[in-house]
């Protein structure tokens, strides 16, 4: 479904050789700041046998890491398979982070099937060279939650509310910006 997806492109002066590492910088940065608010024993990244407790808003869900699998090249990454509780009743988890440094390319998937709810997601984030001197980088996020104990009419609803997108979108655009700001400082210092 197209009203399912936020698509948000920023034209970069600078080379893409020069964005891509502060892209991946930003998108690390990012992700090191999520897992601070995780609980994870043993601390660090994902590993077999891993639990890992997390607090959003009021919720308490504990995930236990099943298997981590790597990447094939030219893919760097992993796929990560867990079981998760949420309100003592499990559900199934599987996440893949994976980059292409090759063709300046990230991506992270995600999907929980619980006897609750259902959420998939993914982002999609690309540098693209235009030419020698700028680039375009281009994040595209798609995600659903269908909710079991609520009508499918209100969760079409929920995942198509304009409010929410709006909101996902301006802070994609404020977190490329940044990114664009960084290169193109830095492309003036050349």
């Amino acid at each position: 479904m197209a009203d399912d997806i936020i698509s948000v492109s920023v034209v970069v002066n600078a080379p893409v050789e020069r964005v891509w590492p502060l892209l991946v910088e930003h998108i690390e940065v990012s992700r090191s700041q999520a897992q601070e608010s995780l609980q994870s024993d043993p601390p660090g990244p994902p590993v077999a046998g891993q639990v890992i407790h997390m607090e959003p808003a009021f919720l308490r869900i504990r995930m236990h890491v099943d298997r981590v699998a790597p990447l094939d090249p030219p893919m760097t990454g992993e796929t990560v398979y867990a079981k998760m509780s949420f309100f003592s009743i499990e559900g199934n988890m599987v996440s893949r982070l994976s980059r292409d440094v090759e063709h300046y390319h990230f991506q992270a998937q995600g999907e929980i099937k619980h006897p609750w709810f259902h959420l998939t997601g993914c982002t999609d984030m690309r540098c693209i060279a235009t030419d020698t001197t700028s680039c375009t980088i281009q994040h595209i996020e798609r995600s659903e939650l269908n909710i079991r104990l609520i009508p499918h009419w209100m969760a079409r609803i929920l995942n198509s509310d304009k409010t929410v997108k709006k909101a996902t979108a301006d802070g994609i655009e404020k977190s490329l910006q940044e990114v664009k700001v960084k290169a193109e400082r830095g492309q003036d210092e050349w």
